[in-house]
């Protein structure tokens, strides 16, 4: 009998929550750095989810 191998799956850090989470408010929506924070499970995290956020590529309005 052969023994199955598997990748473990990455940790769930606070990181890939908050992008998990900002990926899915709505168009049009808005949620502010500490909700998103709270619900990644760090309700003082709202300075980390700025820094994530700046490196997440993104477009924003104003493009022409």
């Amino acid at each position: 009998m052969q023994k199955q191998t598997t990748k473990p799956s990455p940790p769930d850090t606070f990181h890939t929550r908050a992008v998990r989470l900002i990926r899915r408010i709505p168009k049009g929506k808005v949620a502010t750095y500490g909700q998103v924070a709270t619900l990644a499970g760090d309700p003082r995290g709202a300075r980390q989810v700025v820094r994530i956020l700046n490196q997440v590529p993104h477009r924003t309005g104003g493009f022409k």
